[in-house]
């Protein structure tokens, strides 16, 4: 063996013997939580609607939906509409301010007697968060990464 060969050898051997540092990084982050609310069905009744060209029975429903969160929200509210033989879906959105609440009233476009489900879809806030990652790197990456900040953090 050549003498830059075995001086590589013995250098790779010292690099791998080193032993693992525990180092500790911040990240910063955003992560996303629904916002806090509250429903409340008020009432479901059968009412008689004109519906081009005669009247007909529809199910109406009556939902009070609240936003307990700290800051005003576009909430979407699906109103599941089922009589048995059909299901329909009408999509609302409304605008709630923080701690208000809204009555919500809806006519089922499905004739007679249906029954009615709310799934409500609160908006997100964004809610910045830092998360501290713990990594293990070879001795030599330290001291490599350290000599380095100290070369360059004094211009």
């Amino acid at each position: 063996m050549n003498p830059t060969g075995a001086i590589s050898l013995v250098l790779t051997l010292i690099i791998l013997s080193l032993p693992l540092i525990e180092t500790e990084e911040q990240i910063s982050d955003i992560k996303l939580q629904p916002y806090q609310y509250e429903q409340t069905m008020i009432r479901e009744a059968q009412i008689r609607k004109f519906v081009f060209p005669w009247f007909t029975e529809v199910t109406q429903s009556q939902y009070l939906v609240r936003n307990a969160d700290l800051e005003k929200g576009t909430f979407v509210l699906n109103f599941n509409f089922d009589n048995g033989s059909e299901a329909r879906t009408i999509t609302k959105r409304e605008d709630i301010l923080a701690g208000e609440s809204r009555v919500v009233t809806v006519d089922s476009p499905l004739r007679g007697n249906s029954t009615v489900t709310l799934r409500v879809i609160p908006p997100n806030m964004a809610i910045p968060e830092t998360v501290i990652l713990k990594k293990q790197i070879s001795a030599w990456q330290f001291l490599g990464r350290s000599a380095w900040d100290l070369i360059f953090s004094r211009r």
